[in-house]
């Protein structure tokens, strides 16, 4: 009698979901920061072709790979073959993988791409669908909402991670939760507070949604009549190969935002820092700029300096005046 080679059980994989500088980076990383994440993996999908998530990420045990592309390619081609390559190197590894974070794009499809990791046989025996986990910023979710792409995210999350909320009102704070409460009845809503006490309370949240099947198919047919998702947001990539001075290039970008209110979504950015020897992370949300915090280092040593911008309507030669001090021309 011949006895065969015991099947491994599939990973789980957690879906993390949520718009532009909603702060899915900052909650996988406070995931990978708990020791019990430590054997884990994070595809990272990018809207461009710049890692700066993968980078913010680095630094720990985790093993980070970046997922190019718009939903549609990657829910159809890339996912699946990143994460073969994902399982296929598990033996040449450093640790033993033992979970997956799957941080999308914020002009990700999610129905599509659930549907993708649900129909794909080469997927599904070798990957468990652990959840959803939507990200909520509270400074911007009641106005989100009114967004296809917000809404299919919150309709099919199994937790709702609600972040800022020290940003907002507590009346709009109130609001926003009974918003997500309608929208998703099903799905519990988590503070930062206690997400960032316990990590694991969001993985396993997710882990006891109810409903969970019934929710993916009423998402599903929901994005069937909602308008195509909008996968022209225009996403520019300013190589920043000198040092700045910080003063000046933050009033710089700072009047450039002000300049393109309403039509600039996102700014995230690794660039050299006169006098410092590790990178400043640039973030923007709308025409918000974040204080810049500087890095001890380069979290990749090849790296080089980027900053990336996100929306619609602004010229090419506007962003690389705000960066490099040059007037367009």
């Amino acid at each position: 009698m011949t006895i065969g080679r015991a099947t491994p059980d599939p990973i789980p994989l957690l879906v993390v979901a949520g718009s532009w500088g909603a702060g899915k980076t900052t909650v996988i990383a406070h995931c990978l920061a708990d020791p019990a994440f430590a054997r884990s993996a994070v595809l990272c999908n990018e809207a461009g072709a710049t890692a700066i998530d993968v980078q913010l990420l680095a630094g720990g045990t985790a093993v980070l790979r970046t997922l190019e592309g718009c939903a549609c390619c990657v829910a159809r081609d890339r996912l699946p073959v990143a994460l073969g390559e994902t399982l296929s190197s598990r033996g040449r590894l450093p640790i033993a993988i033992e979970r997956v974070f799957l941080e999308l794009a914020p002009t990700a499809d999610l129905p599509r791409v659930l549907e993708a990791l649900a129909g794909d046989e080469s997927i599904a025996e070798r990957f468990a669908l652990h959840g959803v986990l939507g990200v909520i910023d509270a400074t911007r979710g009641l106005a989100a909402l009114e967004d296809a792409l917000e809404r299919q995210r919150v309709e099919a999350a199994d937790a709702l991670l609600v972040v800022k909320a020290e940003e907002a009102r507590a009346d709009e704070l109130a609001a926003l939760r009974r918003a997500l409460a309608r929208a998703n009845p099903q799905a519990r809503i988590l503070e930062m507070e206690e997400f960032e006490a316990n990590p694991r309370s969001a993985w396993d949240a997710v882990d006891g949604a109810p409903g969970r099947e019934l929710r993916r198919i009423e998402a599903a047919m929901a994005a069937v009549g909602d308008p195509a998702p909008d996968h022209a947001a225009r996403v520019v990539a300013i190589d920043v190969a000198r040092p700045v001075e910080l003063s000046g290039f933050c009033m710089r970008l700072a009047v450039f935002l002000d300049a393109h209110r309403g039509r600039v979504v996102r700014v995230k950015g690794l660039i050299p820092i006169e006098g410092r020897q590790g990178p400043g992370v640039i973030q923007a949300v709308g025409d918000r700029l974040h204080p810049v915090r500087t890095l001890r280092e380069w979290p990749d040593p090849s790296a080089r300096g980027v900053l990336v911008v996100a929306g619609e309507d602004f010229e090419e030669a506007a962003v690389r005046g705000a960066v490099l001090g040059k007037a367009p021309r």
